[in-house]
């Protein structure tokens, strides 16, 4: 499984570079990738290169916290890896390697789950191609959201088998999420994990599994400390370039339709939130077969 999505990838990013295109800027529906990223990024590995922590960026303006802005994610285990060498190529590679993990712990996650060889290399393939990662390919969301399928994985290990290990694992990659870069992605992770937690816990035994799944949490949060607890003091006191009421629209009732296609009712000012008929038959054909 791990060979066919390594040659998947290579296929459909391959052209592109051996043509000398830069993967990161590349794909733009948001120029934070361009502007900020990839900036704060070299920022980091400049730092870190010369023997001191990423705190404060004295080339923005007249300076401003680095690591509590949360999003530049110097202490994101795969960014640290970008670190070490931050070369065009390098960047690439830390792209393509986040879909390369979505899409192994979605197939590792269907196996689980006892689905087929087939149809987990067919779930691997739709998460590591899906529209929203190729649309926000170098986003620093995706840091997060690419552990989605992991942290699934532990839990549904942790509730199989109780060994510790996977409990320690799940609770690495809680912190992991919460040094992603986005607050937002993050919280839906742990919100996954809990539901998926009490989905799975046998009737009797919810609270329990899920005193153990908030163990994690928590014991995740405190490994994470070093970036949550900066991000935190200067929340009040940050500012971000969207106007006013960004990210407060939702998709009323009346517009539910646009959960299949966009603007599927006419246009709708702002974002049109949408899945995708393929999507929305697929999960009801799942969910009949739950």
């Amino acid at each position: 499984a791990a060979l066919v999505l390594a040659s998947a990838l290579f296929a459909a990013f391959a052209p592109d570079m051996l043509r000398g295109e830069f993967l990161f800027v590349k794909v733009v529906e948001d120029p934070g990738s361009f502007f900020s990223y990839y900036p704060w990024n070299i920022f980091s590995a400049r730092s870190f290169a010369a023997g001191y922590f990423p705190l404060f960026n004295p080339f923005n303006g007249g300076g401003v916290p680095h690591l509590a802005n949360y999003q530049s994610a110097p202490l994101f285990p795969l960014q640290l890896a970008l670190f070490y060498n931050p070369t065009r190529l390098w960047f690439d590679l830390f792209i393509i390697s986040r879909i390369f993990l979505l899409g192994l712990g979605m197939y590792l996650l269907a196996r689980r789950l006892r689905i087929s060889h087939m149809a987990g290399m067919g779930a691997m393939l739709a998460a590591a191609f899906n529209g929203f990662y190729m649309r926000y390919l170098p986003m620093v969301h995706l840091n997060t959201e690419t552990l989605l399928p992991w942290v699934l994985l532990l839990v549904l290990a942790f509730s199989e088998e109780k060994r510790f290990g996977y409990w320690a694992l799940l609770t690495g990659f809680i912190a992991a999420a919460l040094m992603g870069g986005n607050a937002e992605s993050a919280m839906f992770v742990i919100m996954a994990a809990l539901l998926w937690t009490a989905w799975l816990a046998p009737t009797g035994k919810k609270s329990r599994e899920l005193l153990q799944m908030l163990g994690a949490i928590v014991a995740g949060g405190i490994i994470s400390l070093a970036q949550t607890l900066p991000f935190l003091e200067y929340l009040p006191h940050a500012w971000h370039i969207h106007q006013e009421g960004s990210g407060h629209e939702w998709l009323g009732m009346a517009g539910i339709g646009s959960l299949a296609a966009p603007n599927l009712f006419g246009l709708r000012a702002g974002f049109a939130p949408y899945a995708g008929a393929a999507v929305l038959l697929f999960m009801a054909l799942g969910a009949w077969r739950v």
